[in-house]
């Protein structure tokens, strides 16, 4: 009777080991995941940028003109790359439901960079501006902008929740305007002028020698 109730018990942990082991092994005809592909864009010459998209811009200001997109190839039908005027205009346009949420990164570089323009959800980061006068941001949505080099000059403008990052940015001036919900960390030896509307915040990281706020003088603070 021992015996019986040993082989039995053998056999039915044999049973359950075989259906746990069937249970967390993927079926033999469903692929691995792929890496994304990296895709070099031909684009004619440009010094500004506009991303209307959800994903990842990374800006080097460096000797060539270059731009390649990361992105799975399921993807790639809905990215949009276009140069008109000087302005390379980014778009990218979820075509799969399955890879909805994989990321699209675009990786840039320009010799010459005067203006970025983040909208909808774009995380866009600028390395190595310089040389530039007049340096010019626009962010709305919820987008977030980081900025690293010097100017002379940052205009910045932020709508919605944007967020702008340009604390390793060696500024002399900044002018910027937030109009809703968007923060922004800056520095500027020389003028930081501020208008601050809804619930934004401007914290600087520099004290400047000069603070000139039109608007919610108590949203403009050090950092």
């Amino acid at each position: 009777m021992t015996t019986s109730i040993r082989r039995l018990t053998v056999l039915l942990s044999t049973f359950l080991l075989g259906c746990a082991s069937s249970a967390i092994r993927p079926p033999a005809d469903v692929p691995a995941a792929e890496a994304p592909a990296s895709i070099p864009v031909r684009a004619a010459r440009f010094s500004s940028v506009v991303a209307v998209c959800t994903c990842y811009v990374n800006i080097i200001v460096g000797p060539t003109h270059r731009v390649e997109v990361k992105a799975h190839k399921e993807l790639v039908d809905g990215v949009k790359v276009d140069v008109e005027d000087g302005v390379l205009t980014l778009q990218y346009y979820p075509t799969s439901v399955e890879y909805a949420r994989e990321p699209v990164q675009f990786e840039i570089t320009v010799p010459e960079l005067e203006m970025v323009d983040a909208r909808v959800v774009t995380h866009l980061s600028v390395t190595g501006v310089r040389g530039v006068d007049d340096f010019s941001v626009v962010a709305d949505g919820a987008s977030h902008v980081a900025l690293d080099g010097a100017v002379h000059t940052l205009h910045a403008e932020l709508h919605g929740r944007a967020t702008l990052d340009a604390q390793k940015l060696d500024a002399t001036d900044v002018d910027i305007t937030i109009d809703g919900r968007g923060e922004a960390d800056v520095q500027a030896r020389e003028l930081l002028r501020a208008s601050v509307y809804r619930f934004g915040k401007v914290r600087y990281h520099v004290e400047p020698a000069a603070l000139e706020v039109t608007h919610g003088r108590r949203r403009v603070k050090p950092g």
